[in-house]
């Protein structure tokens, strides 16, 4: 079956606003259970706010970071569901529950596929456990890595969302007392290569 991405895009709202969109989380965990339940969801996350967004592009084989989100907009994106429906009109059904669809939107797209990735991209059920088992190994590993950011100098290094540059993987801040940051000077566990 072919996968579509959700993307809920909102207003920025003041303290308020985000009062009120918590007080919407019931209505979220009842979508979520009942996506799982009829057995269409693969994914779903929020977004930090677009201030902790760090922009990348690369120009001239020089790699720019900028703080900040990729372009100002009345809509920031708030996170995003991916799910497994028969067609694209199943989809739609499915965004049109989603409240962000009530005050912001919701953008529908079809997933594509590469002929030679198609295999990593298998719907079988299996490969989706085998899928999202992965994908919670590396997203505690690289929130591992987020949480002892600033032990390196005292500030935030931009590339923490990807893997840290080898001098970072050597230090061991007062912050990284756990095994995946050794001071031997090893990349330590779970790290790739």
């Amino acid at each position: 079956m072919p996968e579509y991405m959700c993307l809920l895009y909102g207003p920025e709202t003041d303290e308020e606003g985000e009062a009120e969109r918590w007080a919407e989380l019931p209505l979220w965990t009842e979508i979520t259970a009942s996506l799982r339940d009829a057995g269409v969801l693969i994914a779903n996350n929020p977004l930090h706010p677009v201030q902790s967004a760090t922009t990348v592009r690369v120009r001239d084989r020089e790699v720019e970071l900028t703080d900040g989100p990729f372009a100002v907009t009345k809509e920031v994106l708030a996170g995003y569901y991916l799910l497994e429906c028969r067609d694209l009109d199943e989809a739609l059904r499915h965004a049109a529950r989603f409240p962000t669809a009530r005050y912001g939107s919701v953008e529908v797209r079809a997933a594509a596929r590469s002929s030679a990735c198609s295999s990593r991209f298998s719907s079988s059920a299996a490969a989706r456990r085998r899928r999202r088992a992965q994908d919670r190994r590396l997203r505690s590993v690289v929130s591992c890595r987020r949480s002892r950011s600033a032990c390196w100098d005292g500030r935030r290094s931009s590339a923490t969302a990807f893997w840290p540059p080898r001098h970072v993987a050597t230090r061991r801040g007062p912050c990284c007392p756990t095994s995946c940051w050794p001071s031997d000077g090893s990349r330590g566990r779970g790290w790739p290569g």
